[in-house]
C-alpha cells in the first residue's frame, strides 16, 4: 500500500540523487581538466610574447645602436 508506495518514491529519488551526483563529479573532472589546459596554453602564450617583445627589443637596441654610430 501506502508504505510500498513511499519506498519506491524513496528508492527512486535516491537513484536520481546518485545519478545528478554522478553527472555534477564529471562536469568537475571536466572543468578542472579543462583549468589545467587553459592554465597550460596560458603559460605558453606568456613565453610566446615574452620572446616576441624581447625580440623586438633587441631590434630598437641595434637601431638605436646604428644610429648612434652614424653620427
Amino acid at each position: 500500500g501506502a508504505r510500498r508506495e513511499a519506498d519506491v518514491i524513496v528508492g527512486e529519488a535516491r537513484l536520481e540523487a546518485e545519478r545528478i551526483l554522478l553527472t555534477a563529479s564529471e562536469e568537475r573532472r571536466s572543468l578542472q581538466s579543462d583549468i589545467v589546459r587553459l592554465r597550460s596554453s596560458r603559460a605558453r602564450l606568456m613565453a610566446d610574447l615574452r620572446g616576441v617583445l624581447d625580440g623586438y627589443t633587441r631590434i630598437i637596441a641595434e637601431i638605436e645602436q646604428d644610429a648612434s654610430a652614424q653620427q
